[in-house]
């Protein structure tokens, strides 16, 4: 619901405001670097709840105080840090500066690695075959997604081992490799129907309609695109909904 999606985003603002301003009342009893990572935390979230409602520019502002903090700071907390470089990557793939946004999630990696941090390590490979995708470096996209998938612990972090094999099914799609994809398919349900949300199987009969119509099954394909695009009407999702709808265009043409 693009409603409730909405109120997550402006809530996630008022609670990192929220922060920053109890972070400010900590006095000299405390360490000057701990407060100063604390504020470059509460900075980084505020920068990327601003992202995800479009305020882009806002967004760098608190970027840049986030770096501030951290650059007056002297504990050198690397995971800290890597915390930062990996929401301002977000950030930067929301502006399309592809290049910056791979550099800064490279940095990140390496400072999670150095900290020990698996979940920041698996999140943000995820995150850097994002980009190469959206760069249109399909086979590299493909070829890390098939070693996240290798590296992410099933039972430790399921939600995020669901979605790094989602979105190595979505990359052998856009690869029109789609005999792999559907190969991939079973395996990845079976997965879906033990620990996905409703909307997670929604966008899964999505990508299902995809593969048909690149098999060039175009009965089920149009079956699976009106059975989504219904489902994204019905939640008042209409962006989602265009989206299906573009690719029901596609199919008709």
């Amino acid at each position: 619901n693009p409603t409730e999606g909405l109120w997550s985003s402006l809530k996630a603002v008022e609670l990192a405001n929220l922060a920053l301003r109890i972070v400010r009342h900590l006095g000299t009893a405390y360490d000057t670097s701990w407060v100063m990572d604390l504020r470059a935390r509460c900075f980084a979230y505020l920068g990327n709840a601003r992202r995800v409602l479009g305020e882009l520019r806002s967004a760098d502002d608190a970027f840049l105080k986030a770096e501030g903090c951290l650059a007056r700071g002297t504990r050198g907390n690397a995971e800290i840090q890597a915390e930062v470089l990996d929401l301002k990557s977000s950030l930067r793939r929301a502006q399309r500066r592809l290049d910056e946004a791979l550099a800064l999630i490279d940095e990140a990696l390496s400072l999670y690695r150095e900290a020990g941090e698996e979940h920041g390590i698996g999140k943000s490979l995820l995150k850097k075959a994002k980009i190469l995708e959206e760069r249109g470096d399909l086979d590299a996209a493909i070829d890390l997604l098939r070693q996240v998938v290798t590296v992410i612990d099933h039972f430790r972090e399921p939600r995020l081992y669901l979605w790094a094999r989602h979105n190595l099914l979505v990359a052998l799609i856009f690869a029109e490799r789609f005999e792999e994809a559907e190969a991939f398919l079973p395996n990845l349900r079976d997965l879906f129907l033990e620990s996905a949300q409703p909307l997670d199987l929604i966008r899964l009969r999505w990508t299902e309609g995809l593969i048909d119509l690149g098999l060039g099954r175009l009965g089920p394909a149009e079956a699976a695109f009106r059975e989504v695009q219904q489902e994204f009407l019905s939640r008042r999702m209409g962006y989602d909904a265009a989206l299906v709808s573009l690719d029901l265009a596609r199919l008709y043409a």
